[in-house]
């Protein structure tokens, strides 16, 4: 995650530096990543069948804030297996 730092000088800010932080080695690809609404937390979507979400706290520490794993098994592509409704009880599915 870049972050800029304020350089002073110019009103609009042009003359800082950008400066990189390392979030989290995945350990496998990253696939996506979309920043909420407010631009306060970051989901990353990778390859381990994972999405987790980070938000950066008042010192500039990222943390991770939850994970959430694919339960059916990481289909490929998303396909209608996981798109499915839940199956009702007896296995008929609604």
């Amino acid at each position: 995650v870049w972050t800029h730092k304020d350089g002073g000088g110019d009103a609009d800010g042009t003359n800082g530096t950008w400066e990189p932080t390392l979030l989290n080695n995945f350990g496998e690809p990253v696939w996506r990543l979309s920043w909420s609404v407010t631009g306060s937390i970051l989901a990353v979507s990778s390859g381990d069948s994972t999405v987790t979400l980070w938000k950066a706290g008042l010192d500039g520490t990222w943390k991770q804030v939850t994970q959430v794993e694919d339960v059916v098994g990481g289909s490929a592509g998303g396909g209608a297996e996981s798109a499915a409704a839940p199956a009702a009880p007896g296995g008929v599915q609604q």
